[in-house]
């Protein structure tokens, strides 16, 4: 015979949390003689790698990705970058909030 089975309890997990916005996002002309930019950031809370969004005034969109906080693009006039985004990036590839710089102009900012 049987035994009667009863729902006692219910469980659901919460999903797991999302990256925090990175901070502290600068870019900058980098030292030397040809043209770069170095991009800076801090990573946020529970991220594994950071994409990062350069968008130019020509409207090329550059993609790269970093597990540091700092990034070198070669051959980038600093005059050229309108909008610079970093998102943060779970192992699993779910991101957080993006920061934004937006007209970079003459290196600095």
């Amino acid at each position: 015979m049987p035994r009667e089975q009863r729902a006692v309890a219910r469980y659901t997990a919460p999903a797991p949390l999302r990256p925090s916005r990175p901070t502290a996002l600068a870019v900058r002309r980098a030292a030397g003689s040809t043209p770069a930019i170095t991009i800076t950031w801090r990573a946020g809370a529970r991220t594994a790698r950071s994409a990062i969004t350069v968008v130019t005034t020509d409207g090329r969109r550059l993609l790269f990705t970093a597990r540091a906080g700092r990034l070198t693009v070669p051959g980038l006039s600093p005059r050229l970058v309108r909008e610079v985004r970093v998102v943060g990036l779970r192992a699993d590839g779910a991101t957080g909030p993006a920061a934004v710089t937006r007209a970079v102009v003459g290196g600095t900012r």
